[in-house]
């Protein structure tokens, strides 16, 4: 991905494509956390998200009814349509993801190790067995 005039590109059957981070943060956490399932879904979904070149994509965010996997799936697909390599789509799909996943950080900073911590000692261990 490169960075021209501020904003990122990636280059898909030899075209330049620019990128703009989707403007929502729960639309960018969503697309983030579904990367811990199918990066490579989730890759096409930041990318389809933060499309903005001239062939606009027929995949839509909303009509997957807000799942980013499933949009991720349709981004693939249409860009398999139209004659675009696999490879080259999922480096594509990984630069977006990337830029996305670095634009979530300042939300994941304000997380705290004592809010980990009280998390992973929110359940409790195994009952004592009942012999007796």
């Amino acid at each position: 991905m490169s960075d021209t005039n501020g904003g990122q590109t990636v280059t898909l059957g030899g075209e330049e494509i620019p990128l703009r981070l989707p403007p929502s943060p729960a639309l960018r956490l969503d697309i983030y956390y579904a990367g811990s399932t199918n990066l490579d879904r989730a890759g096409c979904a930041a990318l389809g998200a933060s499309w903005h070149g001239e062939a606009a994509l027929r995949a839509k965010y909303a009509r997957c009814r807000h799942k980013p996997l499933d949009y991720g799936g349709q981004v693939l697909d249409e860009l398999l349509a139209r004659g675009l390599p696999y490879r080259e789509i999922l480096a594509a799909g990984g630069a977006a993801y990337i830029a996305l996943a670095v634009s979530v950080r300042p939300f994941l900073d304000d997380i705290t190790a004592e809010e980990v911590e009280a998390a992973e000692d929110f359940t409790e261990g195994p009952a004592a067995s009942g012999s007796g």
